[in-house]
C-alpha cells in the first residue's frame, strides 16, 4: 500500500553526460538485484509502489476483503488511507456493496492510475450503479489534516503502519489512532455498533529490512519505542480489538486486525 508523509514521494531524475570514454552503443551497467532493491525503497520512502498488486495474490477481491466480514462494507462508507492505485476501494463497491468509498494515497501517479481503474470499470460496465467513489492525492498525516466525521464507517488502514511509522515516529502514529478514532461514528448514531477500522501492521522484522534497503529511515527507525501490532496505543484511545484473522499469503502474511470504537 502507498503511504502518506511529510513531503511528497521522491522521483527519480535523469542527467545525461558525455565523456570521452564512453560510446553510445556500450551497455549501461546492471545493478545487482540487491542495488535494485535499494534503489526502489530509495524512490517510494512512503511504501508507494508503482506495481504493488504485481506481488500480491493475484485474486478478485483481495484476498484480505474476502476474509473479512461482509457487513464491515455493505451499506457503508469506507475510507482507505494509502489506496496505491485503489483497487481494494474499488473492490469494496464492486463487490462488497458499499455505498461511497474514498481512497486516499500521497502519490498523485498512483491516484491517476485509481482514477483510470475506475474508468475502464465505468467503460465496461456503462449502466454500472453504486459506484460512488472519491479519490484525493492527501497528505493525511499533515499536522493540519483533518477527517470528516461523515467520510466512513469502516476505515482500512492495511499494509501501511510501518511507512508511517518510519517516516514520522512514534507520537504521529499515536495522533493518527487517535484522529481516526474521532472521526468514525460512535455506537450511538450506528444502532449501537460504532464504527470500524482494520488494520494489516506490518511486524517489527518488516522495520528493519525497510531500515537498512534505505538509509534515510535508520535515524527515525532508532528512536521508535513502540511496535506493532499496537494494541495497547489503539485501547488506549477507545478502540476494541474485536477479531484478529490470520492469514497466510507468501511474503505478507499479516494479520488482520478488527477495532471497533
Amino acid at each position: 500500500m502507498a503511504q502518506a508523509g511529510s513531503s511528497q514521494p521522491t522521483s527519480a531524475t535523469t542527467t545525461t553526460t558525455t565523456t570521452t570514454t564512453e560510446t553510445a552503443s556500450e551497455p549501461a551497467k546492471k545493478l545487482s538485484n540487491t542495488a535494485r532493491d535499494r534503489l526502489s525503497h530509495r524512490r517510494t520512502p512512503f511504501g508507494n509502489y508503482h506495481q504493488y498488486y504485481s506481488h500480491r495474490a493475484q485474486v478478485t477481491p483481495d484476498a484480505r476483503l474476502s476474509l473479512l466480514p461482509r457487513s464491515l462494507f455493505s451499506n457503508q462508507r469506507i475510507l482507505d488511507l494509502g489506496c496505491n492505485a485503489g483497487k481494494l476501494t474499488l473492490e469494496s463497491l464492486t463487490y462488497l456493496g458499499a455505498t461511497k468509498a474514498i481512497g486516499i494515497d500521497i502519490d498523485p501517479f498512483l491516484i491517476e492510475q485509481a482514477r483510470s481503474a475506475e474508468a475502464e470499470i465505468r467503460r465496461e460496465n456503462p449502466t454500472e450503479q453504486g459506484l460512488n467513489v472519491e479519490w484525493r492525492c492527501q497528505d493525511f498525516m499533515a499536522p493540519d489534516f483533518q477527517f470528516e466525521k461523515s467520510d466512513a464507517d469502516t476505515i482500512l488502514l492495511l499494509s501501511i503502519t510501518k511507512w508511517l511509522h518510519l517516516n514520522h515516529g512514534d507520537a504521529a502514529l499515536r495522533r493518527l489512532f487517535k484522529a481516526l478514532y474521532e472521526a468514525l461514528p460512535s455506537g450511538a448514531e450506528e444502532n449501537g455498533h460504532g464504527g470500524v477500522l482494520v488494520v494489516e501492521p506490518q511486524e517489527k522484522s518488516n522495520y528493519q529490512s525497510a531500515a537498512r534497503k534505505n538509509k534515510d529511515l535508520k535515524p527515525m527507525f532508532k528512536t521508535l519505542e513502540m511496535w506493532p501490532p499496537f494494541i495497547a496505543e489503539l485501547e488506549s484511545v477507545g478502540f476494541r480489538l474485536e477479531d484478529t484473522i490470520e492469514r497466510k499469503e507468501g511474503g505478507f502474511s499479516r494479520p488482520l486486525m478488527v477495532w471497533r470504537k
